[in-house]
């Protein structure tokens, strides 16, 4: 990764501010706009990447001015992998993109540069939700930035099993990580969202043609309406992978894309136009026609920190006002140490006229307490722009913020302790500098953390699950199935540390209607399980926790298994079922092992009636995995 896109994603390129000028009377200033053009119409065409004017949209290709011509086979490789796009504030040098399966990436707008970042990006909380590398079984839908946090946002869908979901997340570019903000939306496919500049989102849900109001904090949402092209894309017309953008004076836009039924009714040529949508109504009004292509992973380059304020003397009639600010800290909920936990600041209008911020603000953290690694900033004050990094001790607050007549607004971030105790968070009096003065006293608030929590989790081996399924590992009775000489075990590695575990319960990605497992715990044996286990744990009842992912299995034991310091093999088979314990990418340790003493597995690529690798026993489609387990107890 180049040193320039290390530095933007990191956050610490200066931001580039402007100062406006009235505009000219007559058409609006061009709106940039930077996209991938798909023509399918000819076998020998190349496709593009180019940018264009969004308000004055034409025919292809005239207007557009193509950065990289794409031959057909890459075209079609880069628009499957790099569905989405975004730039992040002003730096329109880069446009970030964001495949379906996860393809991460930046795209130099210069010369159509591409430069990878993370080959898959997965939801922390969901390891099951596979994210595919073909746009067939998208994963993710959506990915925009929200100026107002400083965070990348991204919308994931899981299209596939009823009743259907949508989940906001929040992307951590620099760590390549996921993580869920809220609850889940269900019974929608969220595909496109975009945020405005005061860090409103909005979505369109494909699955009932709803655009909704989306509280990116929590996940609910509302209906605005019905989205309505008409008459030109009529009602269950529009193609899936629409997208949706904000210019910088909060003009909703989308594009969108239907077959060409004018030319032929049974055409199957795209056709794209530019919209821009009512955000009471959801009604679109048609604003350009791009000719017979499609246009998708569309960046709008208009500057989304939100519009500045400029300030001069007897701005907003300040001089004839007495402007009086009050800053309050709501007490923030007591949590064991290394927890987050929101901290609330209101700004109180006072007076008797608009409050406006003259000077970037700094709240200054005490050392023991730094900003949480969580979406970290909400603010419903008008153009507020709140930058709050993960574990710095202050947080920045540009100058611009508004507070309207009469009125609070707040800043809310979170915060975290290092230690336990109390913590006294103060905002001194004087200074939040405004046009008249500033906050006239001193809020002061105290977090009190409590003793730190120990994880019960000794082992975690669930992170990624592999595709193509994972290994046979069942025992089967007489009598039951194809019977006992198709009993098979796997198994896999963990080392033991401290002074010894005690492990009171075995979760695993797999499953059986027999809702049983068979479970030992083995010395390592020069690499290998060894003959006589150090805790045996037959037909184990397991159950599939609703808040889990799907097919987690949570085995709790009847008696707890002590372990002193060491290196151990856990071996599973589940009881009378045709199962497979699921596998987990990469390898940890040592590759996982596997037998089937009786032979009778016609799946194996070699004989394995003592412990073998996956590899060895079962071929090269278990390459490099592992089994998907983890472990749960007290340290000695």
């Amino acid at each position: 990764m180049n040193k320039a896109i290390i530095m933007l994603l990191a956050g610490l390129t200066a931001g580039s501010s402007a100062v406006c000028t009235a505009t000219e009377l007559g058409a609006p200033p061009a709106l940039r706009a930077y996209a991938g053009i798909d023509d399918d119409r000819s076998a020998t065409f190349d496709d593009a990447y180019a940018s264009f004017d969004l308000r004055s949209l034409s025919n292809w290709p005239t207007g557009f001015t193509v950065v990289e011509s794409l031959p057909i086979g890459l075209a079609a490789e880069r628009f499957q992998n790099y569905g989405m796009g975004a730039f992040i504030d002003d730096s329109f040098g880069l446009q970030f993109l964001l495949g379906p399966g996860g393809r991460f990436a930046a795209l130099d707008t210069g010369n159509g540069a591409l430069t990878p970042l993370n080959e898959r990006l997965q939801p922390a909380d969901q390891p099951w939700l596979w994210c595919y590398q073909t746009m067939a079984t998208p994963c993710w839908s959506s990915l925009q930035w929200d100026a107002t946090t400083r965070t990348l946002f991204a919308m994931a869908i899981d299209p596939w099993n009823a009743p259907y979901s949508s989940r906001v997340y929040t992307i951590d570019p620099v760590a390549g990580t996921a993580h869920p903000v809220g609850e889940p939306l269900p019974g929608t496919i969220v595909r496109p969202m975009a945020i405005d500049p005061h860090g409103r989102m909005v979505g369109y849900d494909e699955l009932s043609g709803r655009l909704l109001e989306i509280d990116k904090r929590s996940g609910a949402y509302e209906t605005i309406g019905m989205l309505d092209l008409a008459p030109t894309i009529p009602e269950g017309v529009m193609l899936p992978g629409a997208d949706l953008g904000f210019s910088a004076d909060g003009t909703l836009w989308l594009v969108a894309t239907r077959w060409d039924y004018e030319t032929d009714p049974t055409s199957t040529h795209f056709h794209s136009y530019a919209f821009t949508l009512d955000r009471q109504t959801a009604r679109g009004t048609l604003v350009g026609d791009a000719g017979l292509v499609n246009v998708h992973f569309l960046s709008i380059a208009d500057a989304n920190r939100g519009p500045d304020v400029l300030f001069a003397e007897g701005f907003n009639g300040a001089d004839a006002y007495d402007f009086r600010l009050g800053v309050d800290i709501a007490e923030p909920a007591a949590v064991p140490a290394g927890e987050a936990t929101p901290l609330l600041l209101r700004l109180s209008n006072l007076g008797s006229g608009e409050i406006v911020l003259t000077e970037p603000w700094t709240i200054t953290l005490p050392a023991s307490v730094g900003v949480a690694d969580v979406p970290a900033v909400h603010s419903d004050c008008p153009d507020a722009f709140v930058r709050a990094d993960p574990g710095a001790g202050q947080v920045e607050v540009r100058a611009g913020v508004r507070v309207p007549v009469e009125m609070s607004c707040t800043i809310e971030f979170a915060i975290r302790a290092t230690q336990a105790g109390s913590h006294t968070i103060a905002v001194p009096e004087g200074s939040v500098h405004t046009q008249n003065g500033g906050n006239g006293h001193t809020a002061t608030t105290v977090f009190v953390a409590g003793p730190a929590l120990v994880s019960p989790v000794l082992y975690d081996q669930i992170r990624y699950i592999g595709e193509g399924g994972g290994a046979y590992a069942v025992r089967w009775d007489a009598g039951v199935g194809p019977g006992p000489d198709w009993s098979s075990e796997g198994a896999d590695d963990f080392s033991v540390d401290g002074a010894g575990w005690t492990i009171t319960e075995i979760q695993l990605i797999g499953g059986a209607a027999s809702q049983l497992v068979d479970m030992a715990i083995y010395p390592d044996a020069g690499g290998l399980p060894g003959d006589t286990p150090a805790c045996a744990m037959p037909a184990t009842p397991f159950t599939y926790p609703s808040d889990g992912p799907r097919a987690l299995v949570s085995a709790p034991l009847s008696m707890p298994c002590m372990l002193a310091p060491g290196d151990y093999w856990l071996g599973v088979s589940f009881v009378n079922d045709y199962s497979f314990w699921q596998p987990n990418l990469p390898i940890s340790g040592r590759q996982a092992v596997w037998r089937n003493p009786g032979g009778g597995v016609l799946a194996q690529v070699a004989p394995c009636p003592t412990w073998n690798t996956l590899t060895y026993c079962l071929g090269a489609i278990q390459q490099g995995k592992d089994f998907s387990f983890r472990l749960i107890g007290t340290r000695s």
